[in-house]
């Protein structure tokens, strides 16, 4: 189980959708700074969106916690042999970035310093529709009452030798922890993200009890039984 709390939210209007997060974090740091190279390789939050639910063209952003960003689209599931767009270390892969996207990120502590107490860090994020449209192979307007898309969350946690200054960035041990269960050690089965509908109900309001009901939760499979010694 997450020995740390992680916290996401979503809205959406007319013209984006939107995420924020807070991250519980002891010890922040990040020292990735380059845009597009693999951000996974230290802490840091990801998003994965898949629009119209079809694990084609669906979308995987990752930052840190000093916002450097690697934005990726996937033509079909990593697994299947598709090859990403803005694997720039990878031959043939085009350069690809998410238009209009808008990033904030927060730390409530200090950043690459191993002998304090940090609280965690936080981030904004806004994606306008018309990019995400550009991705959307179902025909059917995505900013409106009671669209449905596969979205999940991912926090990857790694930890780092205390030292000071810094000279070893090699990761001591990682976890991956995801906001819907996948069942398996893979961040890109895109059938087993989150359900997210749109309702046009503020969250001020009561709940939107036709939408959430639109797809039944389905109970986990049942643990394999230990043999008989």
């Amino acid at each position: 189980n997450p020995c740390l709390t992680t916290r996401a939210k979503m809205l959406w209007d007319d013209e984006n959708l939107y995420f924020a997060g807070y991250l519980e974090e002891p010890n922040i740091y990040a020292h990735l700074a380059k845009n597009d190279t693999i951000i996974c390789r230290e802490s840091d939050f990801e998003i994965f969106i898949d629009v119209d639910s079809d694990a084609r063209k669906y979308i995987e952003i990752e930052f840190n916690a000093i916002g450097t960003i690697w934005d990726i689209m996937y033509e079909k599931e990593l697994d299947k042999g598709a090859l990403p767009k803005s694997f720039a270390w990878v031959p043939g892969s085009e350069p690809w970035d998410v238009e209009g996207m808008r990033l904030a990120v927060r730390a409530d502590g200090s950043v690459n310093y191993p002998y304090d107490i940090d609280e965690g860090w936080m981030f904004e994020c806004s994606i306008p529709w018309k990019t995400l449209e550009a991705t959307n192979l179902s025909g059917r307007p995505l900013a409106r009452n009671g669209t449905a898309m596969r979205v999940n969350f991912s926090r990857v946690q790694f930890n780092i030798r205390d030292q000071w200054p810094i000279e070893d960035w090699t990761p001591v041990r990682g976890v991956d922890w995801l906001w819907s269960p996948m069942l398996t050690y893979r961040a890109h089965i895109t059938e087993c993200f989150g359900r997210v509908i749109l309702s046009d109900r503020s969250v001020l309001r009561a709940k939107d009890t036709a939408l959430e009901a639109a797809f039944p939760f389905v109970q986990p499979p049942s643990p394999p039984k230990k043999p008989k010694v």
